[in-house]
């Protein structure tokens, strides 16, 4: 009983130091959240106490598993310095995953600070487990073992308060005007749209005005970062900027009021994106802020020029002109169209609701649109080919009835399509965008359904495959097909297309591969702040 009171003890407090290294790097993750200096003593506490159930529980079920397994280790009353150095070690691990993963979602400093966090978490890994015998030999008793725990935990604070969560590299922006373009811009955003799909399926006869845009105009690649993050991809196609400037990193925020001043984002994929690492009770979920730069559109309409956005995903402001269209006019769809999705849509009662909710939303949307008239540009979000691709995809020759679905649903589009650019008039801009297309099932999830465990057995666009950019208009190369480019390279290339300056906080690049040689003599580009 006395061993299994002391494995309890030790257990939790290698918990409470794994508390506040978790601690550190959400601090690291999120420098706004609360200010540098005495002020993280506060959350140091509360995140002390509450890592001894999460992580404590999971170091005490390791090692009771390992007296279970080897009766050795019941002769280990002491094995805290092991505990810790494993505790570190971990920590270690996630500063590395975070820093290698979250790049896009990083300031340069702060991308910095956590591979300086993660080798100083290593070597005090190995200094715990390499000296491990002799701390136990020596600080055996209780005060020894108090001392240790102590200077443990010290460490991370240490750490926190010598190098300060790095302040935000991304500042908030007003949406200042750009100039008068010199044509009209429709850019039509498109879930999961890959660029073989579209010139694999878009044939004259059929889709029309999809072949029209083919033809006319310039095609490639956009290769997404990651990990994914919907939001924050489709809020970097319209603002040209990477997520560590704009600030749309994740699904939610969390605040603790009194604990942490500011909201706590979680970053995607990684445990660091849990919410088991926050103390419920403390913490209370809320709308994450919104993109810290105005969209493209935003800044044209403060150039007086009148732009109807539809359903465009991302976090964005009131004041830039989207709130307008929650309330948005019902939408019709043709009777021959509604008749053959129906029949398409019968054998599988279970996506059938999915798939007409978004084929209406998308109807809502061009409604919405067309009631905007007239203004000059459109920015349009159709997302039902995206998600019967998504739900029903054919993954093999004969899923005959997925094949005729997804036929259906594309000539919906190249109507929608068609339905958009007769609003736009003659000589506008046109930009086809998907920012991600969809990936088939991974081998283990393959292997799963094989075993009939399966549960996830569709497309997805989580793995981040290529999506596509598609122009046409004045300036465009005819029949162009582009090499890969970024999704910050959209934003920059409109502006410089429509005769605009560039803005300097858009990070990607102009997509000259795109434009007519007549047109780059004769229009410099310009970059204004």
């Amino acid at each position: 009983m006395r061993w299994f009171r002391s494995v309890i003890i030790q257990s939790l407090l290698s918990g409470a130091v794994g508390g506040l290294l978790l601690l550190l790097i959400l601090l690291r993750l999120n420098p706004d959240a609360t200010p540098p200096g005495l002020h993280v003593l506060m959350p140091g506490v509360v995140w002390w106490l509450w890592g001894m159930l999460p992580v404590g529980g999971a170091v005490l079920l390791l090692i009771l598993t390992g007296a279970v397994l080897f009766r050795g280790v019941r002769k280990w009353r002491w094995f805290f310095p092991y505990s810790a150095a494993a505790v570190f070690f971990l920590a270690a691990l996630l500063n590395r995953l975070n820093a290698d993963l979250h790049v896009v979602f990083l300031s340069g400093s702060g991308h910095r600070t956590l591979g300086q966090d993660a080798v100083i978490w290593l070597i005090v890994s190995l200094a715990l487990a390499g000296s491990g015998h002799a701390i136990r030999k020596r600080w055996h008793g209780i005060a020894g073992a108090v001392t240790l725990v102590a200077l443990v935990s010290l460490l991370p604070m240490v750490r926190v308060l010598q190098q300060p969560p790095t302040v935000l590299s991304g500042r908030p922006r007003t949406a200042q005007p750009l100039g008068m373009p010199a044509h009209p811009l429709v850019v039509i955003g498109v879930e999961g749209l890959d660029l073989n799909f579209l010139l694999s399926r878009a044939d004259a006869d059929r889709f029309a005005n999809l072949q029209r845009l083919i033809t006319q105009g310039s095609a490639g690649t956009l290769e997404p970062y990651h990990p994914f993050l919907k939001r924050s991809l489709w809020t970097t196609t319209a603002t040209g900027a990477y997520p560590r400037d704009h600030r749309v990193e994740s699904r939610w925020a969390w605040t603790a009021p009194g604990i942490l001043h500011g909201a706590v984002r979680l970053l995607p994929w990684t445990p660091l994106g849990s919410r088991w690492i926050l103390p419920p009770v403390l913490t209370h979920r809320v709308p994450p802020p919104p993109s810290m730069i105005p969209p493209l559109w935003a800044r044209l309409g403060a150039a007086g020029v009148r732009t109807a956005v539809a359903d465009w995903p991302g976090i964005w402001s009131d004041r830039w002109g989207v709130a307008g269209l929650r309330q948005r006019p019902p939408g019709t769809l043709d009777p021959d169209f509604r008749r053959s999705l129906t029949e398409a849509l019968a054998p599988f009662p279970t996506q059938r609701r999915a798939i007409w909710n978004a084929v209406q939303s998308d109807a809502a949307a061009i409604a919405a649109v067309e009631a905007a008239q007239p203004a000059t540009n459109v920015w349009i979000h159709l997302r039902a080919l995206g998600t019967a691709r998504r739900l029903l995809a054919p993954l093999s020759p004969g899923d005959t009835q997925e094949e005729a679905l997804q036929e259906v649903l594309l000539e919906l589009f190249d109507a929608d399509v068609g339905h958009i650019l007769s609003h736009a008039g003659n000589g506008a801009l046109i930009a086809l965008v998907s920012p991600y297309g969809l990936a088939p099932p991974d081998s283990l999830e393959r292997l799963a359904r094989l075993l009939g465990a399966g549960h996830r057995w569709h497309t997805s666009p989580e793995s981040c495959p290529n999506g596509m950019i598609l122009l046409k208009g004045p300036g465009v190369i005819p029949g162009g097909r582009l090499g890969p480019s970024q999704l910050p390279d959209v934003a920059p290339t409109l502006c410089y297309l429509l005769g605009l300056p560039v803005a300097q906080y858009m990070q990607g690049r102009v997509i000259l591969g795109a434009v007519e040689p007549a047109y780059l003599e004769a229009t410099p580009l310009r970059v204004v702040d």
